[in-house]
């Protein structure tokens, strides 16, 4: 089995009280099966404050009861987590453990990410300069049972020995993806062209069913780019407002995301969105550098999601509408603060988008069909 992960996953530490958006703060608060069990025969004080706290949801699984503010009841006055003290960091339920990280499984390959919901990873990927590299590990099928992998690195030759379709071949194809995104030779909106136009060739590979191996990105060719691609990545009103559109019927998981959306619906118009757009894009403040970022961390976050629906295409055209739905979102963050655009806008924005859009299936789910329309 192959472990791919970006090249920074081993920076990411928590910085729990220090941290200005607390994970254990308006989330839910799961306990898996062994931990449950483990909690249910603590003694003493700390645990009948777990037994008071714990309960069964609707759906027959266990989590905790949120305090006022939506808090957790173990998070203290310090924003400490009383549990990770008085019980050890071993003692923490999955979730608490596993948080920002996301796993994906698809066939011979485990995928491992960080959330940008998290301003910790905003902060490591946005303070780099230097592309994401994907960093492919050898590891043995039952090593990710334990609570660390010590895998020996392998190159993509050797990664290619046993490689079987879906996994591998997915994973080349990621890898086309992000290879043309970070081309920094030419503009972040012409790469993004060009990793549309090869996404359509893979999935045109995908649905041929021929037995031909995935089509590698060629680097001496421009490959043509439909009518629809061309439309959607005009800086137009009616690019944004249908954007715009499809996240308005997101389930709302947040106040700050209604107060993002109320102030997007408030502010552009047909007359001025172009107008904004193109003063923070010339201003000294826009990083091409942030968006390629962006496009890297989703196509890493979905592609290989194709492994199961063979909707490859589609996980990059969300992919581009996510970025280009941050952009609109920075541009009027940069008027709000009078013509600047600082680091920690960037990290908050993204932060603000991934906990609302991201950690919902649903509303992943509603992005993709919505956009699915652009065929390549």
């Amino acid at each position: 089995m192959i472990l791919r992960v970006p090249d920074y996953y081993e920076e990411f530490h928590c910085i729990a009280d220090r941290c200005t958006d607390s994970c254990c703060i308006g989330w839910e608060i799961d306990i898996d099966q062994d931990t449950y069990e483990f909690y249910r025969g603590v003694g003493g004080e700390m645990g009948q404050r777990l037994a008071l706290h714990m309960y069964d949801t609707e759906d027959d699984e266990h989590s905790f009861r949120l305090a006022e503010h939506g808090r957790c009841p173990f998070l203290n006055a310090s924003n400490l987590c009383d549990i990770c003290i008085h019980l050890g960091e071993e003692a923490l339920s999955e979730v608490c453990t596993e948080y920002p990280r996301f796993s994906l499984y698809c066939e011979n390959v485990l995928q491992k990410c960080l959330s940008l919901s998290c301003e910790e990873v905003g902060r490591i990927l946005f303070s780099r300069t230097d592309p994401v590299k994907i960093v492919d590990y050898e590891m043995s099928m039952d090593s990710y049972e334990g609570e660390a992998v010590e895998p020996d690195e392998v190159g993509t030759e050797a990664a290619d020995e046993d490689a079987s379709f879906p996994g591998r071949e997915l994973a080349h194809a990621q890898d086309g993806v992000v290879t043309i995104l970070q081309r920094r030779s030419m503009p972040i909106l012409r790469r993004i062209r060009q990793a549309l136009a090869y996404a359509g060739k893979v999935q045109n590979w995908l649905c041929e069913e021929s037995g031909d191996a995935c089509p590698k990105w060629d680097d001496s060719c421009e490959y043509e780019v439909s009518p629809a691609i061309e439309k959607m990545l005009q800086d137009s009103y009616g690019q944004y407002d249908f954007r715009f559109s499809v996240f308005d019927q997101m389930e709302v998981l947040g106040e700050e995301w209604s107060r993002q959306k109320a102030l997007l619906q408030n502010t552009y118009t047909n007359q001025n969105y172009e107008t904004m757009v193109e003063q923070y894009r010339d201003s000294g403040d826009y990083r091409e550098n942030d968006y390629e970022q962006l496009m890297v961390y989703f196509v890493f976050r979905y592609a290989m999601n194709s492994c199961w629906d063979y909707n490859f295409y589609s996980k990059i055209v969300m992919a581009t509408e996510f970025t280009l739905m941050l952009r609109d979102m920075d541009a009027l963050r940069f008027f709000e603060n009078g013509g600047h655009f600082a680091l920690s806008d960037r990290i908050d924005l993204a932060r603000i988008f991934s906990k609302e859009v991201e950690h919902s299936q649903e509303n992943v789910a509603l992005a993709e069909e919505e956009f699915s329309f652009l065929f390549p």
